[in-house]
Parts: C-alpha cells; sequence; structure tokens
C-alpha cells in the first residue's frame, strides 16, 4: 500500500486482465476487500512489472532447492536408494516436529 492506494503488481504477462478487474463488478469486490482488511478506503492502482516480493520468493525457494540438492545427507540417500528429487516444499509446523 502506498499512502491511501493499494497498488496490485501484474507481471508482463497478465495486463491484459487489467480491463477486466478494472470493471465494476470486480474493482467493487477488490476496493472492498482492501477497505475491510485496511479498516479505511483505498483507491485501487494497477503497475505492470515484476513485482519484487514475488521475486525474492522465487530466489528463495531456487536457493533452498539448491541447499537441499547440495547437502551431503540427501546426496548419501540418493545414491543409496537410486532416488531423485521429484518436489521440494517447505515443510509445514507440525511436519518439522
Amino acid at each position: 500500500m502506498l499512502g491511501d492506494s493499494l497498488v496490485i503488481s501484474l507481471d508482463e504477462g497478465c495486463q491484459n486482465l487489467i480491463p477486466m478487474l478494472e470493471s465494476h463488478h470486480h474493482l467493487d469486490s477488490i476496493a472492498r476487500a482492501a477497505r475491510d482488511l485496511s479498516g479505511r478506503k483505498l483507491s485501487i492502482e494497477y503497475r505492470i512489472g515484476k513485482d519484487p516480493t514475488l521475486e525474492t520468493a522465487r530466489e528463495a525457494e531456487q536457493n533452498a532447492v539448491s541447499f537441499v540438492q547440495n547437502d551431503d545427507r540427501v546426496r548419501y540417500a540418493l545414491d543409496l536408494f537410486k532416488g531423485t528429487i521429484v518436489k521440494c516444499e517447505p515443510l509445514g509446523d507440525k511436519e518439522r516436529d
């Protein structure tokens, strides 16, 4: 949020969604949700470009996958069981215990 505006960043590939999101039906829903969450009326703005938060999340995910792939214990288990990494995702709180 910037001041009294909610800025929604869309990747270049999604810019064709802006006219739909600016239609009264969708814009009213988005504005209502923004007001309910912030407790005040916000104007809605759309920006095209890379979302720095999304880029940071993608980078963190790539770092995590690289860390797992290079971990000696993981490589040992893969060699021992002749396995491959199919999917790598963070554990939930219950799974960590």
